[in-house]
């Protein structure tokens, strides 16, 4: 399961719930996890999978 600076698994958090997605930048994340699930709304990165795990995104 290597990972690389070209994809990088983001968690999204939406109206449909928390789900994984592949993508080389978080905006691409978003863009890409629209694409696949249209109804969603709210759509936001919680985390990102780095080499020690999941690295959550501090709550603004």
């Amino acid at each position: 399961m290597g990972r690389n600076k070209y994809t990088r698994c983001y968690l999204m958090e939406s109206s449909l719930g928390q789900m994984e997605q592949m993508a080389p930048s978080q905006k691409e994340a978003i863009v890409r996890f629209k694409t696949e699930n249209p109804t969603a709304k709210k759509v936001k990165v919680v985390a990102v999978m780095t080499a020690f795990g999941w690295h959550y995104k501090e709550a603004k």
